[in-house]
């Protein structure tokens, strides 16, 4: 079937080779990498391929990051054909990890692995004058990415996890607790309810947009720790001030998982692997 698009300039951007499929299809990667060189893509990009090589990562003040990093990372790209094993223990060796806790961003495989490390750094982290959040559990949702008690305090970055009809709320996008503050529209002795100020951040923590409101039953169903993140969903991100690889042993981590990890840290000196 020979398809022509015309009309239109259609430009398709990414990485194909050693990021991550989308999940449903993460069993069935050779249709995605015959995608890229097939008629199909020809016809769509109207048969032009630009493959991008120069290191151009920057720092905020403009500023070249660290190119040995980015040579390393794109050393263990699928097309060099290094095994998973020795590609693991390269990056081990590189990029060692030091201690129980870290308090960085810590990606990985399993919800239960990130909620575990989210529990612990989150109580190593809580300020005395934190808030405690219980976890509002929606019958509705089934998905793994539950969420769980936690404790929050002004400065504090959290991920929302949300459908698409909320009015403030973008799923997978980071928020800054700007304010904690208390009211209460009843007479008598019982506590007031907290409320959060919040507001959109960047991967630099510069906020985006205007500032809401969320009661503490919304912080508690729509909002998830950022202490431990997914690998999946951390894909595309620009992790600063600490990065460390977890589940490197499991059965379940792959190549891809290595690759994209490694190229979430824009500085090898920041980066761990267990």
């Amino acid at each position: 079937l020979n398809v022509t698009f015309t009309g239109h300039t259609l430009v398709v951007l990414g990485d194909p080779h050693g990021q991550f499929a989308p999940i449903e299809d993460q069993h069935r990667m050779e249709q995605w990498e015959g995608l890229w060189d097939s008629r199909f893509m020809c016809d769509l990009c109207g048969c032009l391929r630009i493959t991008l090589s120069k290191f151009r990562r920057q720092a905020a003040d403009g500023r070249p990051l660290d190119f040995r990093h980015f040579q390393f990372v794109g050393s263990l790209y699928p097309k060099h054909g290094v095994p998973l094993v020795e590609a693991v223990a390269h990056a081990r060796g590189r990029y060692p990890a030091a201690g129980q806790l870290f308090f960085g961003t810590t990606l990985c495989i399993t919800h239960k692995c990130r909620v575990f490390v989210n529990s612990m750094v989150n109580s190593a982290l809580a300020r005395s004058d934190a808030v405690f959040v219980p976890a509002v559990h929606e019958c509705w949702r089934k998905d793994a990415n539950q969420p769980q008690d936690m404790r929050v305090w002004t400065g504090i970055v959290l991920i929302a996890r949300c459908g698409s009809k909320e009015k403030h709320l973008k799923n997978g996008v980071r928020y800054k607790l700007l304010a904690i503050t208390s009211e209460s529209d009843s007479d008598d002795d019982e506590p007031a309810s907290p409320n959060f100020e919040m507001t959109a951040v960047d991967d630099e923590d510069k906020p985006l947009g205007t500032s809401f409101v969320l009661t503490i039953q919304e912080l508690g169903s729509k909002m998830r720790l950022s202490h431990a993140i997914t690998y999946f969903s951390s894909q595309a991100r620009t992790i600063h001030d600490g990065l460390r690889l977890a589940q490197t042993s499991s059965k379940l981590f792959t190549l891809r998982h290595l690759i994209v990890g490694l190229g979430r840290g824009p500085i090898g000196a920041d980066i761990q692997v267990e």
